[in-house]
């Protein structure tokens, strides 16, 4: 007897053993403790017992290793006498339902435990009873207690108390159901049984059994699951991918995994089971499922059994195991070595480029963080990396297809978008999983293991339901990359920029595309990083407004963003409207065709051209072109209440500190800053009008802070405290007259610009300072 196959019938009733025994190195019996986790165990081990049973399916019980000892005809499990000591409950309930206990007396009389003397003699008195009345009891262990030969010491063992809860879970879960212990002795039609190994006469030995059972330590989860998952595959038939899960689960497939262990851990078993439930969450949104157990940390075995539910999600699970075996084994670097062949940090033409926080090597991420809540955009990748993967035979696989598959997954990944204030963030949630599952189930599932196309795929208007935002530009996109493959490393290096993060769509390429390579160079010498904001703020307004709306404030006005030195995404990637989008490739172009040696000389011609040809000092714009302080090292945020009114912003809320635009470039041109408050104290807070204060006047206490010009769009208002006035000659020199409300105000000229004038008035008016007039006093009448 070497490897065969038993029912624990044909086992007890096997002429060469007179008894099986349990060694007293075995650990107690586990099946029937009542901590949850044995509790789960036994309910589904039950659940599969009462299904064979019922519907006559056999059901096998994997391996029992152990030893036939000939000379003593003792059969010695080693391991599996977990499985035995509950069918050999099962074959007593059975009988004793039946009535036939005193027929089975003598085959079960034959299962005996050496670990402790109590649970030898349970079992021999279990087997000799006959229990009448027992239906009569809450409980089936409270009428074994009731017996004259129980001992109530006994309950103290350990197998004992266990035997007794398996006992009670038998009768509530079969009942008094008929006939069924002759289908348990059936030889012609076994329903349940297992495969014993004789160690000895295969060349094993104890050193094996102590690895496989650790001296009596629980089964860990791992190795329960393997246990399910095998028993699953066995239950829906499919015995050649039992076969083959049996034979990779501790060969090629455990050894893929040992590379991307924890830290110090000796098995592999923590990201093995972390990987199993990452794909099998994945395949569960992929086939529509939203529930909010998948957001658990794990999954129940429940859903293990609803997603393998079908043949070809088992296949599709191994697959992928095989795939990354492959990948694994390799020469170039295993997983980590492929992951960085397709993905990058940085800007490039053929790597696919990863923002945020996202790393190249994704699967260590994944296996790493034990939330399934984060890193959504990361599972995305990997699930579709995976599924190209397990649909694509091995000598189709391209690198090159996968990087397509990922980029595209990325691009669409990146649209998935929210805005607050100036930043564009990442709007990805949980419930987008579904759509993105499918949506790798499109773009990477290769038919009859062809390498798949995926902007061939996306050209030919294939479905992405679920999925709104960016899939209309990514077809369009795929379309031109099909029609015009000359430009793809022109169009993935454009996407890799920053500035895009996978969205060029404001670059209209289906529109521009003899145009595209132009951009790309530009875009690259642009957005260097070596050149100032203002330099690239001041050049693209020369072709118009392409400012960001960024909705209302408090103050009434709109809020707009210009871009600044760490953003430029915002500006570059929004989603453009009322006559502007075709101010970025405009501004593109005309960079291409201005003259100079260097990207900042070419800018710097765009602005001077632009300024000789526009002298309207009464619009914003030639402002924010003319003088670099208007933006420079600065949000490029602004509140606009008006045109010459506004504020700029220091973060995004006036609540934190804001000035005028005009005051602040006064300020750092340092014309005139002898006669102005210190720089710190023109920056104001909340609601404050935000004026350009006046220090070191000459007749104006320092202490006053009604010495000021409020730029307003009517030009510079001058506000003086009361009882000061200005000489003559500044009144008459700068026609500062007042106006119907007797306010002052300090006007551009057609030579003179407001900057300039502010400056030239400020001037002569700490030169010749101002005069002061006592009130005149009315004194009382007699």
């Amino acid at each position: 007897m070497q490897t065969n196959y038993y029912t624990l019938w044909t086992l007890l009733n096997d002429p060469e053993i007179e008894r099986i025994q349990v060694p007293i190195i075995q650990r107690d019996y586990a099946q029937g403790r009542s901590d949850e986790k044995a509790t789960s165990i036994r309910g589904r081990l039950l659940d599969a017992l009462y299904t064979a049973l019922e519907k006559q399916r056999p059901l096998t019980l994997d391996f029992v290793y152990g030893e036939m000892l000939e000379k003593t005809r003792l059969f010695v499990p080693l391991d599996g006498q977990q499985r035995m000591t509950t069918l050999f409950l099962l074959h007593w309930y059975l009988a004793l339902v039946d009535n036939r206990l005193p027929e089975a007396k003598l085959a079960l009389g034959k299962f005996t435990y050496e670990t402790r003397s109590s649970s030898r003699a349970f079992c021999e008195n279990l087997v000799g009873t006959t229990l009448d009345n027992w239906q009569s009891y809450p409980k089936l262990s409270a009428a074994l207690r009731d017996t004259t030969w129980f001992q109530p010491a006994w309950e103290r063992d350990p197998t004992v108390a266990a035997m007794l809860t398996m006992l009670d879970a038998l009768a509530v879960r079969f009942g008094n159901v008929q006939g069924w212990f002759e289908r348990l002795l059936d030889a012609s039609n076994p329903l349940i049984g297992f495969y014993f190994l004789d160690m000895p006469k295969v060349g094993l030995t104890d050193d094996l059994y102590l690895k496989m059972n650790a001296r009596g330590k629980p089964l860990t989860d791992f190795e329960n699951w393997k246990a399910e998952f095998d028993l699953l595959l066995q239950q829906k038939g499919w015995p050649e991918l039992q076969t083959e899960f049996g034979q990779k689960m501790d060969s090629s497939w455990t050894d893929l995994f040992w590379r991307h262990r924890r830290e110090g851990a000796a098995v592999v078993d923590d990201v093995f089971e972390q990987y199993l439930h990452f794909l099998t969450r994945m395949l569960a949104y992929r086939s529509g499922e939203s529930s909010r157990e998948l957001t658990a940390g794990r999954l129940s075995f429940e859903w293990f059994r609803r997603v393998y539910a079908e043949r070809s999600t088992v296949e599709f699970l191994f697959r992928t195991l095989d795939f990354l075996a492959s990948v694994q084994a390799s020469n170039d670097g295993g997983i980590t070595g492929l992951l960085a062949r397709l993905l990058t940090k940085q800007s490039d033409n053929e790597l696919v480029r990863l923002f945020g926080e996202s790393q190249t090597d994704i699967f260590s991420q994944c296996l790493q963080e034990s939330n399934p809540a984060r890193l959504l955009q990361e599972q995305v990748l990997l699930f579709g990396m995976l599924t190209y993967g397990a649909t694509v035979a091995s000598e189709n696989c391209s690198e090159a297809d996968i990087r397509n598959v990922l980029r595209v997954l990325r691009n669409l990944l990146e649209r998935v978008r929210q805005q607050q204030d100036t930043q564009i963030g990442s709007n990805l949630r949980v419930d987008d999983l579904p759509a993105f599952a499918a949506a790798c189930a499109v773009l990477a599932t290769a038919d009859a293991g062809n390498s798949p196309k995926v902007y061939e795929r996306l050209a030919a208007d294939v479905a992405l339901p679920g999925l709104r935002r960016g899939v209309e530009h990514e077809r369009n996109k795929a379309q031109l990359l099909t029609e015009r493959p000359e430009l793809m490393q022109t169009v993935h290096g454009l996407e890799n920029r920053g500035v895009f993060r996978g969205d060029i769509h404001n670059l209209s390429p289906m529109e521009n595309a003899d145009q595209l390579p132009v951009f790309g160079r530009a875009v690259q010498e642009i957005w260097s990083g070596e050149i100032e904001q203002n330099v690239i703020i001041r050049a693209w307004l020369t072709l118009g407004d392409f400012s960001v709306s960024q909705g209302r404030w408090t103050g009434s006005g709109e809020k707009y963003f210009f871009g600044n030195k760490a953003n430029w995404y915002t500006v570059l990637a929004f989603d453009l409207g009322n006559g502007q989008e075709s101010l970025l490739p405009t501004f593109l172009l005309a960079y291409a065709d201005a003259t100079g040696d260097t990207s900042h000389a070419k800018l710097n011609q765009l602005i001077s051209d632009w300024l000789s040809n526009n002298q309207n000092f009464n619009d914003w714009q030639y402002y924010f072109i003319k003088y670099p302080e208007m933006t420079e090292n600065s949000q490029g945020y602004f509140a606009w209440n008006s045109d010459f009114s506004l504020r700029l912003l220091h973060r995004t809320s006036l609540r934190a500190k804001h000035i005028n635009p005009y005051v602040l470039t006064v300020v750092r041109r340092g014309n005139i800053t002898s006669a102005l408050a210190p720089t710190h104290q023109q920056w104001i807070n909340d609601n404050e009008r935000s004026p350009l204060w006046l220090h070191n006047i000459p007749g104006v206490s320092n202490d006053s802070w009604d010495a000021a010009l409020y730029s307003e769009d009517k030009g510079w208002r001058f506000t003086l405290p009361a009882n000061h006035f200005l000489p003559a000659e500044i009144e008459y020199e700068f026609d500062l007259q007042p106006d119907s409300d007797g306010r002052r105000w300090l006007l551009p000229t057609t030579e003179h610009d407001r900057i300039e004038r502010v400056e030239s008035f400020v001037a002569a008016l700490q030169a010749q300072g101002v005069e002061y007039q006592e009130p005149e006093l009315i004194g009382n009448e007699d």
